[in-house]
C-alpha cells in the first residue's frame, strides 16, 4: 500500500513538473478593438484560446499584417499582425495546438467594400502563461493561404 501511494505521488509530481499547468486548463475567450487610424474603421478582434496558454490579450503597436512574432524576443507573448479588407467589422482568431506546434486561424467578417483594398488592422498581443516560440506558430489567414491546386 505504501509503495502504491509513493508511486502515485511520484507520477503526479513528475507530470506537474514536466507539463505546464495551463495544459490542464481549458482555454478562454478574449476581445480587443483595433483600427481607428488612417481613416480605417474600428474592428473587433475576438481571440479564442483552445490551448489554455493565453493569459490576456491587448492591443499592440505596429501594423505587421500576417506576421506572428515574440515581441522584443519575449517568448511569454505572441504578437499577431491582423490584415483584412476595408469593409471588415470583426476578426476571429483561434489558437490551437497542431502537431509539434501551434496554429492561429483567422476569419474575417465584412459588410463588403467596393474597393479591393487589403489593410492592416493592427497588432494583437497574446500574453501567455507558458512560453511559446513564435517559430512554432503558423498563421492560417485567408490572406496568406497558399494555393491548393
Amino acid at each position: 500500500m505504501r509503495y502504491a501511494r509513493a508511486l502515485s505521488i511520484a507520477v503526479l509530481v513528475s507530470v506537474m513538473a514536466v507539463t505546464p499547468l495551463s495544459a490542464f486548463l481549458s482555454g478562454g475567450q478574449f476581445e480587443v478593438w483595433l483600427g481607428g487610424q488612417y481613416d480605417n474603421p474600428m474592428v473587433r478582434v475576438s481571440v479564442v484560446d483552445h490551448t489554455g496558454f493565453v493569459r490576456s490579450v491587448v492591443r499592440g503597436y505596429g501594423d505587421r499584417g500576417g506576421d506572428v512574432s515574440n515581441p522584443l524576443g519575449n517568448r511569454s507573448a505572441l504578437s499577431v499582425g491582423v490584415w483584412g479588407g476595408c469593409g471588415d467589422y470583426a476578426v476571429d482568431l483561434s489558437l490551437e495546438r497542431r502537431g509539434d506546434g501551434f496554429v492561429i486561424n483567422q476569419q474575417n467578417h465584412a459588410f463588403g467594400c467596393g474597393f479591393l483594398i487589403l489593410v492592416g488592422h493592427g497588432t494583437v498581443v497574446m500574453n501567455l502563461w507558458s512560453p511559446i516560440d513564435a517559430a512554432t506558430v503558423r498563421l492560417d489567414s485567408p490572406f496568406n493561404r497558399e494555393s491548393e491546386n
